[in-house]
C-alpha cells in the first residue's frame, strides 16, 4: 500500500522574473524584504530557502545572508532566523560569485514555519555588487547600510513600491 500524500513543494513569494533591475553598487550593502504568508492550515512547513533572481558582473565574491524576520503590523519586525542573524561578526557568510548570466540564486535555509505573516530578507553587498531584478507596484521593503539588522530591532526599513524577484522554497509535510 502506498500512502496517497506525502511531501509537498510551493514557492511562496514573487516566483517570477521581474523586468526592471535594481543595481547595487560594489561597496554598498542593501536589504530585500518580501512579506509572505503561510496559510495553509495544519502545523506549518519547513523553509529549505530563500531565492532572489539576481545577475551579477562576473567579475567579484558576493556576499548573500538570508534571513527570516517576524511581521510588526504588516511591516518589518525582529530577525527570528537565518544566517547573519546573531551579530555581524559572528555571522556565517554565504559567499557566491554571480556569473553575468542573471537566474535564480538559492540560499539555504531550514527552519519551520507556523501559519503566519513572515519577512523574507536577503542581505546583499561585496566587492562588485549585483543587480537584483523586480516589476513595480509592490510594498516589499529596502534598507541600505551593513549593519542595519543586526540590532535585531526590525532595522530601518522602508517601503520600495517594488515587488522584487524573491520567492522562498517550502514543504508541507
Amino acid at each position: 500500500m502506498y500512502p496517497t500524500s506525502g511531501p509537498e513543494h510551493e514557492y511562496i513569494g514573487y516566483n517570477v522574473v521581474g523586468g526592471t533591475t535594481d543595481a547595487l553598487g560594489s561597496t554598498s550593502f542593501k536589504q530585500f524584504l518580501k512579506r509572505v504568508t503561510i496559510e495553509k492550515s495544519g502545523a506549518g512547513c519547513l523553509l529549505v530557502s530563500i531565492d532572489m533572481y539576481v545577475k551579477g558582473n562576473a567579475s567579484g565574491v558576493q556576499v548573500l545572508y538570508p534571513v527570516v524576520c517576524d511581521d510588526n503590523a504588516g511591516a518589518p519586525g525582529k530577525m527570528i532566523g537565518g544566517f547573519g542573524a546573531e551579530t555581524q561578526a559572528g555571522a556565517i557568510v554565504l559567499s557566491a560569485s554571480l556569473s553575468a548570466t542573471a537566474r535564480w540564486i538559492s540560499l539555504p535555509m531550514s527552519m519551520w514555519l507556523t501559519p503566519a505573516s513572515y519577512w523574507l530578507m536577503v542581505l546583499g553587498g561585496g566587492s562588485s555588487g549585483f543587480t537584483a531584478h523586480y516589476d513595480s507596484g509592490g510594498s516589499d521593503y529596502t534598507s541600505t547600510g551593513a549593519a542595519t539588522w543586526y540590532n535585531n530591532d526590525g532595522g530601518a526599513a522602508t517601503n520600495s513600491s517594488r515587488n522584487y524577484s524573491i520567492r522562498g522554497s517550502v514543504v508541507y509535510l
